[in-house]
C-alpha cells in the first residue's frame, strides 16, 4: 500500500504519526497518537538527523551533538508533488527554563518544478533525504506494530511454542495414588 508521511514527532512519552494514502485521485489522511514506546531503531533514525540539522542551519556539529530531535513535518507540492521537509529539535540551554526550539527551513528533495533553476534552488542534500526516508520507514514500521515491546509469544523459526502447546509438566500421580 502506498503511504506518505506528513508528520512524525516523539517527545520521549508519545509518538505522533500523521500519514496519507491515495484515495480516488486524492490523499486521505490518518493520525496515530500513541504512548507505546518505539523500537530502538526508531529513536536511532530520529537522532541521526542531528548532523543534518547542523548542515542545514549552518551550525557547528559539536553544538548539535546533544540536540533532542523531536520530529519532522513533510509537505508535498509543485508539478511533481515533491517532498519537502522541516526538522524540529530542542536544545537545552543554561540561560532559560525552556529549551531553544530549532526548526530547519523547509527544503524540498528536488526543485518543485522543471522550470526551476537547479543551481539556485536550495534542496535537501542526498544524505539528508536518505535519513528522512529511513525515518519515514521507521514510522511506517511503528504503524505496522514494530514497537519497543517485543512480542510476548513470537512466532517463526526458533520461537517458543505458545503456552497452550507446551507439554503438561504438572506433578504426575504414581500408580495407586488417588
Amino acid at each position: 500500500m502506498a503511504r506518505r508521511l506528513r508528520k512524525l514527532s516523539y517527545d520521549g512519552r508519545k509518538v505522533l504519526v500523521r500519514w496519507e494514502i491515495p484515495k480516488k485521485g486524492d490523499w486521505e489522511g490518518y493520525e496515530l497518537d500513541s504512548p507505546d514506546a518505539p523500537a530502538p531503531s526508531f529513536s536511532t533514525a530520529l537522532h541521526a538527523l542531528r548532523t543534518h540539522i547542523a548542515t542545514i542551519c549552518e551550525l557547528p556539529e559539536k553544538y548539535c551533538g546533544d540536540l533532542d530531535v523531536r520530529g519532522v513535518t513533510c509537505s508535498y507540492g509543485g508539478d511533481k508533488d515533491t517532498l519537502s521537509v522541516t526538522i524540529t529539535a530542542l536544545k537545552h540551554v543554561k540561560t532559560a527554563n525552556a529549551p531553544l526550539v530549532l526548526n530547519t527551513p523547509n527544503l524540498p528533495a528536488e526543485p518543485y518544478n522543471d522550470s526551476d533553476d537547479d543551481a539556485s534552488t536550495p534542496v535537501l542534500e542526498e544524505a539528508t533525504e536518505a535519513a528522512i526516508l529511513a525515518l519515514a520507514a521507521e514510522a511506517f514500521r511503528y504503524l505496522d506494530g514494530h514497537r519497543a515491546q517485543s512480542d510476548l509469544f513470537p512466532t517463526g523459526p526458533g520461537a517458543a511454542p505458545p503456552p497452550d502447546a507446551r507439554p503438561d509438566i504438572s506433578p504426575r500421580k504414581r500408580k495407586g495414588e488417588k
